[in-house]
């Protein structure tokens, strides 16, 4: 078996759509029996219940960025000086469990010890690194010697991969020679659980009981522009009077400010915010919706519009990227101007009043993922890189 250890900066019991990509490749790695995968987390961000639990071994090695922290000279100097030390355990650790490919997921400086490893031939396994949207974006915004930093760890990869082209211009803007090694590799979705009927929804608001009810999944932050959908809602709630808007996600500090907001527009009776749901419970609220709508300023192939898709229902998003390449407009599902408040009052009481034309369009984007975007196609896609090295 080809031993291989896929890497985040979090723990992967965490709620979120990278977490999703790397749990269900490690899962699909394991149950191949064609490789053994460890996952490191580089963090300090522990849940050792969890780890006991699983069937893939989960180690822990801090591995922060030479300018991560309050002061970037102090952070500089303290990486510096734990380098020689951070090396000898990665090496160590890649030859215990004989390592033979490196995958980090949201990648960071912080991992440029693998990098040295191979260069200093301590180690002569291949690196992989997948993107998932903040890490390119994040890469893209540094400058000077940090932005030197993230041109080396690119131009050392084996393979960049990324779930849709549209992050490919980030990466190239820092790292122009990277372009022959980029891959897209579209995020998956497990179509059975999303496809299930769970007789206890789990805590469902009981005010949206027997309404028709929007659903909304996507992390609280102003990208995801869940302000757009509240503003919405009440032109749709003119036609369709008792509409409400419920809202999954994680982020306290912008929920905050949607909750403020949703007093200003005294929808508290007809918006719901719900925090950290397990993604096991997701398909309780997909059998209760009657429309999924995103009115996201930016994804990368999402996640969550595929989820909605493999549930069978119709969606309305925006024409940002990384739903341009999920999305066929009229087809498979309703495309709106990124911020057209009116535009998607108009698109979600399209889906309400005219049911049988919703059904078809939904049923057309249900196919599609069948045929063409389960975690099966996920992994397989990963398996033929893998292979390679």
């Amino acid at each position: 078996m080809k031993s291989c250890l896929l890497a985040l900066p979090w723990h992967l019991c965490r709620t979120g759509g990278v977490n999703e990509v790397v749990k269900s490749l490690l899962f699909r790695l394991k149950e191949s029996r064609k490789y053994d995968p460890v996952l490191l987390v580089t963090s300090n961000d522990r849940d050792e219940a969890w780890d006991a639990s699983q069937v893939f071994p989960t180690v822990y090695e801090m591995l922060p960025g030479p300018f991560e922290g309050r002061s970037r000279l102090h952070a500089l100097g303290s990486f510096l000086y734990r380098l020689p030390a951070r090396m000898l355990r990665l090496r160590r650790l890649l030859l215990q469990k004989q390592i033979q490919l490196v995958n980090p997921h949201f990648p960071h400086p912080g991992l440029l010890p693998f990098v040295w490893l191979r260069s200093l031939r301590l180690w002569d396994g291949a690196i992989v690194l997948s993107f998932h949207l903040g890490d390119a974006h994040i890469a893209d915004s540094t400058r000077g010697v940090e932005r030197k930093l993230w041109q080396y760890l690119l131009g050392s990869a084996d393979q960049i991969i990324c779930p849709s082209d549209d992050l490919y211009q980030p990466l190239l803007r820092v790292a122009p020679g990277c372009r022959e090694r980029l891959a897209t590799i579209n995020n998956g979705v497990d179509f059975e659980l999303c496809s299930s009927r769970p007789v206890e929804p789990h805590r469902f608001p009981s005010e949206l009981d027997g309404r028709p009810v929007i659903l909304s999944v996507g992390a609280f932050e102003e990208r995801k522009g869940h302000q757009t959908l509240m503003h919405a809602l009440p032109q749709v709630r003119q036609r369709v009077v008792d509409a409400g808007l419920l809202v999954l996600g994680t982020g306290r500090p912008y929920l905050q400010e949607l909750e403020k907001l949703r007093s200003e527009l005294g929808l508290e009776g007809s918006v719901f915010f719900l925090q950290d749901i397990p993604h096991d419970k997701l398909p309780s609220y997909l059998s209760r919706a009657r429309v999924f709508a995103l009115a996201t300023r930016s994804e990368t192939f999402c996640l969550a519009i595929l989820e909605a898709g493999a549930a069978g229902l119709p969606v309305v998003s925006t024409r940002a990227p990384g739903v341009i390449e999920v999305l066929k407009d009229g087809i498979t599902g309703q495309l709106v101007e990124i911020g057209d408040v009116a535009g998607f009052a108009k698109a979600i009481l399209r889906v309400l009043e005219n049911p049988s034309e919703a059904a078809a369009v939904a049923n057309n984007f249900r196919a599609e993922i069948k045929d063409h975007l389960t975690w099966d196609h996920h992994f397989e896609n990963y398996r033929r890189i893998y292979d390679r090295f």
